[in-house]
């Protein structure tokens, strides 16, 4: 049962309702096991009824399943992550390189641009 730790909103979500624990203590009472019963007459139904049963049981038993992505990295992202900011500029100026045949210099200290030449072996 629940306590009043949030008036006005009403029965906690997941906590029981009074009509639920005074179902359950006729049942208790009486000696009804409701899985017992179900499990006895299942078998004495029509195989139709049977199937519709257990699909309407199966929530129960069964939690429903979620998707989930997983996100996957390759070797090269891995290390490029566990570069320092200097270390992934140079890494960086390789790529553009090797790609555009020349590459962009940026000084640290004032930030300027400069194009340096490609050197040619």
């Amino acid at each position: 049962m629940f306590t009043l730790e949030n008036p006005g909103k009403g029965r906690p979500k997941g906590s029981v309702s009074k009509t639920t624990l005074i179902l359950r203590d006729i049942l208790d009472t009486n000696g009804i096991n409701l899985v017992e019963q179900i499990l006895f007459r299942i078998p004495k139904l029509e195989p139709e009824v049977q199937v519709k049963t257990l699909i309407a049981l199966l929530p129960y038993v069964y939690p429903k399943l979620v998707s989930h992505t997983l996100e996957t990295k390759t070797p090269e992202q891995l290390a490029l992550e566990s570069l320092s900011g200097d270390a992934l500029e140079q890494e960086v100026f390789k790529v553009l390189e090797a790609k555009h045949g020349k590459i962009i210099e940026i000084n640290p200290a004032n930030r300027a641009q400069k194009e340096t030449p490609k050197e040619t072996p």
